[in-house]
């Protein structure tokens, strides 16, 4: 049963209540404002501009290459068929999140659905029979957010990955399938960004809409918190229409809510998982049926959208292996040793964050031609300068000035995801030996000694 996040204590009980309302629910109205940017009654897929992070955070994306597409499921009346194509080769993910936020369901390349399947998304209470031609998948709402990547082989393959992504369709359960790629549109991203429209809200309008966000919450919400909300409201007696509220209530309920966002936002870095000196991955929504909490809250604040775990597992780090901020202009090594590459069914990928202006590869990864050491190690240099020709391959282009690494494992094996494999520190080393930047070559002693290749 889902417990109190903050206690009551005195005349500061109306507080802590709004701190404890505005915490449970913040995912529900993350999620909420996500739908309503989607064309009412229209259940189709819209692509995404690239960066996505104003419908939600977890759809921040840094690689031209990723297709995303969203569409918002209503299962009121009936089961729904999501017609995915085949790729033809592309890494392809969709994941299904329910009205709380947390995916229920994920599937693509990772698990061999990429050569064209329907799924048949049912709600939590229907009961009947699916075609046996088709994946079927319950949703614990009535109501559901699909969130589908397609990787592009590379930039100049992205408009046939996006025709790709425009042969995905919604149909009901039944019922044939009429699917014209010319109306699939655009998303257009909303004015103000889903967080902040959320955590903008005010505590009149929260509770003007808390009844219908909550008609929408999973099964498992309404068993294990709907009824805490309910002694909540009745503490607040309603609370009472706003026209009826004293300044110290609307001072009380306006500082609970603030107190709320403060414990989410703490919750965020709490969450954050160490893989190493300097790296911690980045938490994501993940299924969890014993009720809402403060890290399902923080999951939400941070990733929503995301790929679940067992699709991606995305690694930051901002530090060397001394704690120095990660700069560009200073040449920085990772180095993995023999048996210690990033443990993965599909692919690994590096890049910077910003990117740098001259990084036409996008970063770089297991699918690049990377030239191992001589002992079986590999060696990536991080340099906003080129390297000596003969470690370009190797090289991963930086901005100047401050910046962040970030590591993504698509499809990652259970040692990545449980923390038993950890990502080796960032060493910083000195390719400029004389002072001079332009044109100077890395010192011999600290070149590692490439195989060349056969």
């Amino acid at each position: 049963m889902t417990k109190q996040i903050f206690k009551p204590r005195g005349q500061n009980t109306t507080r802590a209540i709004a701190a404890n309302v505005f915490s449970l629910c913040f995912p529900l109205f993350l999620v909420d404002a996500v739908r309503r940017v989607h064309p009412v009654a229209l259940q189709q897929f819209h692509l995404l501009p690239p960066d996505g992070a104003d419908l939600a955070p977890g759809l921040l994306e840094d690689d031209p290459r990723i297709v995303i597409a969203s569409a918002w499921i209503d299962l009121t009346d009936g089961p729904v068929v999501l017609h995915l194509p085949h790729t033809h080769g592309r890494h392809f993910d969709l994941t299904l999140i329910d009205t709380a936020g947390e995916p229920f369901a994920s599937l693509g390349t990772r698990t061999d659905n990429d050569d064209g399947v329907d799924v048949a998304v049912v709600g939590p209470r229907w009961s009947g029979e699916v075609p046996h031609t088709h994946l079927a998948r319950r949703a614990p709402s009535d109501a559901c957010w699909a969130v589908s990547r397609i990787h592009a082989h590379s930039p100049l393959d992205r408009p046939e990955a996006e025709a790709v992504s425009r042969n995905q369709h919604v149909s009901s359960l039944g019922r044939r399938a009429e699917h014209r790629t010319d109306h699939v549109t655009s998303l257009e991203p909303p004015a103000v960004s889903s967080l902040r429209q959320v955590i903008e809200l005010g505590p009149a309008v929260f509770f003007h809409r808390l009844d219908s966000v909550l008609d929408r919450a999973p099964i498992g919400f309404e068993r294990s918190v709907r009824p805490l909300i309910d002694q909540f409201r009745r503490d607040l007696d309603g609370p009472p229409p706003v026209s009826s509220w004293s300044p110290d209530l609307a001072e009380a309920l306006e500082l609970g809510f603030a107190d709320g966002l403060a414990a989410i936002r703490a919750a965020t870095a709490a969450i954050s998982e160490s893989r190493g000196i300097g790296w911690h991955a980045v938490a994501v929504p993940q299924h969890d049926e014993s009720g809402a909490s403060l890290a399902q809250a923080g999951r939400a604040y941070s990733s929503l959208g995301a790929p679940a775990r067992e699709e991606l597992l995305t690694l930051v780090c901002e530090h060397d292996g001394h704690g120095r901020p990660l700069r560009g202009d200073r040449s920085s090594r990772l180095r993995f040793p023999p048996d210690g590459l990033p443990p993965v069914r599909g692919f690994w990928r590096l890049h910077t964050r910003p990117t740098a202006s001259g990084d036409k590869r996008h970063g770089i990864g297991d699918r690049n031609d990377l030239s191992p050491d001589d002992d079986g190690a590999l060696s990536l240099i991080i340099h906003d300068l080129p390297p000596a020709p003969g470690d370009l391959g190797n090289w991963l282009a930086a901005p100047h000035g401050e910046m962040c690494l970030i590591m993504r494992l698509y499809a990652p094996r259970g040692e990545a995801l449980s923390g038993a494999w950890r990502m080796p520190p960032i060493e910083i080393v000195d390719l400029d030996v004389d002072g001079s930047r332009p044109g100077v070559a890395p010192s011999e002693s600290l070149k590692p000694n490439r195989r060349t290749p056969s």
